[in-house]
């Protein structure tokens, strides 16, 4: 199978993969990160970065830096010196040590001076919160007209609240005892009484919030992407391998056109197990999705030498623990299909991109 020409080079989709194995050690999938590993193993063994991951995930931790050693070991030019054979040692004076006083702990005191201070600031706070109070009461009591007509004392004469009106009788009231009717009108016009237009609140139109744009689903999965399902774990590691093929698989013919994807798949459960056939599917850009063409992988691996194209056929079974397969998936999609994308069941609808720019022949 060969590479099409607009596809990047080995070296670049090496570097994204072991980038993606890097990524996963750090993010503590240290199962996942070793069988990306182990499966560039068998794809380039010729690399020693992915023997060299491989190594540092599986082995000890690894020894200490050279400035570790030389903060251990002494240096070559502070080394004992071996002694002269014509020089006798002679024994230094032995000095002793310097007596250490330990000063005593005095007991801290402000230890006991910081809660009082405590004590202290929240009441300070609290007054001042009390004095804020009273004076945005008191600003609003005197802006607020209707908070004066309410709180004052309902009286007769608004200029003399003290001053009690006379009662009439059923005699004729004398003209002099009452108040003249023009006096009475000039100090009812000086004072103007609050109305419900002064007062009364506009209301604003507050303003509508927009709608939050919905966030754009991901439909395209990075090459070395692992999905988990069900004890099951797969991926795609390179661009060639899911390929548009050119014809017919020897007698197996296409209704449309094949397309061939060779996946990556380990059995993490106990038992050995048969991959289910709706596991993988494709999807178009009109959200169509074909399924496997049944017994097309071991028909694949019977015209292609096994090893090279593909371990094991879809319809093989997989013993547990054995690391990442290679199996060959061959899928029947119209001609007019395009956008085509691997899915798994738990992509979710996202998936590995389909090189449709050339198609390679399907025979061998």
């Amino acid at each position: 199978m060969t590479t099409p020409p607009d596809q990047p080079s080995p070296s670049s989709e090496l570097d994204q993969l072991l980038q993606i194995a890097q990524q996963a050690i750090s993010k503590g999938r240290l199962q996942a990160g070793q069988r990306v590993l182990q499966a560039l193993t068998q794809e380039y063994p010729d690399e020693p970065r992915v023997w060299l991951l491989l190594a540092e995930l599986s082995g000890p931790q690894p020894a200490p830096t050279p400035s570790q050693a030389e903060a251990v070991l002494p240096q070559a030019d502070h080394a004992e010196v071996p002694p002269s054979p014509h020089h006798e040692p002679v024994a230094a004076p032995v000095v002793p040590p310097p007596e250490q006083h330990v000063p005593e702990v005095q007991p801290d005191d402000h230890r006991t001076v910081f809660p009082l201070l405590n004590v202290l600031a929240m009441l300070v706070i609290v007054l001042l919160l009390g004095a804020i109070g009273v004076i945005i009461g008191h600003n609003v009591m005197q802006t607020n007209p209707f908070a004066l007509q309410s709180s004052a004392p309902a009286t007769a004469n608004p200029i003399n609240p003290s001053a009690e009106l006379p009662i009439p009788t059923a005699t004729a009231p004398d003209p002099t005892s009452l108040p003249p009717a023009p006096q009475a009108t000039a100090t009812a016009s000086t004072i103007p009484l609050p109305t419900l237009t002064l007062s009364e609140p506009t209301a604003t139109a507050m303003p509508m919030a927009s709608p939050e744009p919905s966030p754009t689903t991901m439909t395209e999965l990075p090459l070395g992407s692992i999905l988990d399902h069900d004890g099951w774990s797969a991926t795609l590691l390179r661009p060639d391998y899911a390929v548009v093929l050119d014809g017919s698989l020897g007698d197996l013919a296409p209704n449309g056109r094949f397309v061939l994807a060779v996946v990556a798949v380990s059995n993490n459960s106990p038992e050995t197990r048969i991959l289910p056939p709706t596991f993988f599917a494709l999807r178009d850009d009109q959200e169509r999705t074909y399924s496997p063409v049944p017994q097309a992988s071991t028909i694949y691996l019977t015209l292609y030498q096994r090893g090279q194209h593909g371990d094991l056929a879809l319809e093989e079974p997989l013993e547990p623990a054995s690391g990442m397969r290679s199996i060959p998936i061959l899928f029947d999609v119209p001609l007019e299909a395009s956008g085509l994308r691997l899915t798994t069941p738990s992509s979710g609808g996202a998936g590995w991109p389909i090189g449709e720019s050339q198609a390679l022949p399907a025979g061998p």
